[in-house]
């Protein structure tokens, strides 16, 4: 008598209203895993920008004592080296006059300009009784002389935590 009443019904579909405890617990996992994902995705996304940071700080570090280093190499009029791979450098620039000028003619001031490695782990830069410090966090800083007389190779090597950073430069002194 119903079939009359609802010819589009099938004696086996049931109508009801609502989930199964079975349904909404295989819902309630689906979406946990998908949470779960994201929020590990999130977590290494953030562990990737922190090491990147990490490495970025070192590689700061280590290119403004580069920077330094080399301009002054650049400028100078002699270079000292106590022996090949040391971690100080003996610079003597030209004389200048009050306002930062070179003088003429040409002298070498007595005075050197010395960069060197402390012991914990700071470039110094030292002219007479002023010393200031470069940049901190080094692990290693090295001198070559390079193939001509006034080629000097800088390589300076910094740490953040586990990121290691390693830069290497070159110069040439002038000798005016």
């Amino acid at each position: 008598m119903d079939r009359l009443k609802y010819p589009h019904s099938s004696p086996f579909i049931i109508k009801r209203k609502g989930l199964t405890f079975v349904e909404a617990l295989v819902v309630s996992l689906i979406i946990f895993l998908i949470l779960l994902s994201a929020w590990s995705l999130f977590l290494l996304a953030q562990r990737g920008r922190e090491l990147g940071e990490r490495k970025a700080s070192a590689e700061a570090r280590a290119r403004i004592a580069m920077e330094w280093i080399l301009r002054d190499i650049r400028a100078a009029l002699d270079v000292q080296l106590p022996q090949e791979g040391a971690s100080s450098i003996t610079l003597y620039l030209p004389k200048m006059d009050s306002n930062g000028n070179i003088t003429l003619p040409v002298e070498r001031d007595p005075e050197p300009l010395i960069y060197y490695l402390s012991n914990d782990g700071k470039i110094i830069r030292q002219k007479g009784t002023e010393t200031r410090t470069i940049a901190k966090g080094i692990d290693s800083l090295s001198f070559y002389l390079g193939g001509t007389l006034d080629e000097v190779k800088v390589q300076i090597s910094a740490r953040e935590e586990d990121q290691l950073c390693s830069l290497e430069g070159k110069a040439w002194a002038r000798n005016y």
